[in-house]
């Protein structure tokens, strides 16, 4: 394993595999999470692209209980990565965020489900035992070509 990942690892333990837990990444780099879900067997689910993308102009209708539902049905058959949920997080007010990460966190779940986050990190309750922050030092340098793809 790699050891950028090992606080992935950590904080997966720390909720024995079981419930929400978030990684707070310094930039947007789906490679990365990508090679998280690898790694550690999750399902990867992006729920910007499987949800909001398909209705195009009414996603804007989407509420956080259509999110929690995705989540939900994204974790009951294993551990899962669900990229991409700051898309519809993005449409709410700060207090409305700060409430939802906090119930994210709290709501027990038959498997993990961990949540990426670039933008709202700062908003998540600081729980060391369901979030991490991956320090930018520690993870691989993203290539120009994967920069390239990621403006996509």
């Amino acid at each position: 394993m790699s050891d950028w990942m090992a606080p992935v690892e950590r904080v997966l333990e720390a909720v024995a595999w079981r419930g929400g837990a978030i990684v707070w990444l310094p930039e947007y780099r789906p490679e990365l999470l990508e090679a998280i879900a690898e790694h550690f067997g999750l399902a990867f689910r992006d729920f910007r692209r499987e949800r909001m993308a398909p209705l195009g102009w009414q996603a804007t209708r989407l509420g956080l209980a259509d999110l929690d539902a995705f989540l939900a049905e994204a974790g009951r058959c294993g551990p899962a990565l669900v990229h991409n949920v700051e898309a519809l997080l993005a449409t709410r007010r700060r207090e409305k965020r700060v409430g939802w990460f906090t119930q994210f966190l709290a709501r027990h779940r038959e498997h993990a489900v961990l949540i990426p986050v670039v933008l709202f990190g700062d908003e998540v309750a600081a729980d060391g035992r369901r979030v991490v922050r991956l320090d930018p030092a520690a993870i691989p340098p993203a290539g120009f070509l994967l920069r390239l793809a990621s403006m996509r």
